[in-house]
């Protein structure tokens, strides 16, 4: 593929958005993302050229909340065996829904000490 403008910085870009292939550096997605989450949730970020939903955004993984022993325990405790992770500056995981026919995945917070009251929000659905 050629070169093009990227549509958030100008310059000259070979990777493309998913919904309407417009040129889109990755480095520039991941700004426009974080740029958008104090404005809304960020399942539903947007395309910066056609506004549609993005489904496929970068996932920046961060494993340095494992570093906190306590963190760990006690979200072993409260969330099990259920997966769990950091990405993107914000915690999710990962809940049987339906009896176990479909999975969910979970905001659970930006910060740690958000985490435990919306792991009981969730699990209070089940």
């Amino acid at each position: 593929m050629e070169d093009h403008e990227c549509v958030v910085c100008m310059d000259q870009a070979q990777d493309c958005t998913d919904c309407c292939k417009q040129p889109l550096h990755q480095k520039c997605l991941r700004k426009w993302v974080d740029g958008r989450k104090s404005t809304v949730a960020k399942t539903e970020v947007r395309c910066p050229y056609c506004r549609q939903e993005m489904k496929n955004l970068p996932v920046d993984i961060d494993e340095s909340w494992m570093k906190d022993e306590y963190f760990v325990e006690q979200l072993k405790k409260a969330w099990g065996e259920r997966p769990f992770w950091r990405a993107n500056g914000s915690y999710w995981g990962t809940l049987e829904w339906n009896w176990g026919t479909e999975s969910i995945t979970c905001f659970l917070g930006h910060e740690k000490h958000q985490v435990f009251g919306r792991i009981k929000m969730y699990l209070s659905f089940q």
